[in-house]
């Protein structure tokens, strides 16, 4: 089935940029706000690819996706920056 990419759910274009990112295995990725517009299944296809990839930054206000993906958390905001290091739970 072949629709235009403009109409397509915003949750279907997320899906299919990441998908179109993801295809790049020899790049370093930056990754903004990938589980806006994606329902929970998508979250975890999000979220299971990530944590077989090493050497990406990913920004996101989800904590519990960046639980399951990252080993590292830089936080940032107006009175302070910290590093966080994650335990290793998920075996990163």
């Amino acid at each position: 089935m072949y629709r235009p990419f403009n109409l397509l759910s915003n949750g279907e274009q997320t899906k299919v940029l990441l998908a179109a990112l993801f295809l790049n295995e020899g790049q370093f990725l930056l990754i903004d706000e990938p589980t806006n517009h994606l329902d929970t299944e998508g979250r975890r296809i999000v979220s299971d690819y990530l944590k077989k990839k090493r050497g990406f930054i990913l920004i996101s206000h989800d904590r519990n996706f960046l639980d399951g993906c990252v080993d590292h958390i830089l936080s940032i905001n107006r009175a302070k920056k910290v590093v966080q290091i994650h335990p290793a739970q998920n075996g990163l």
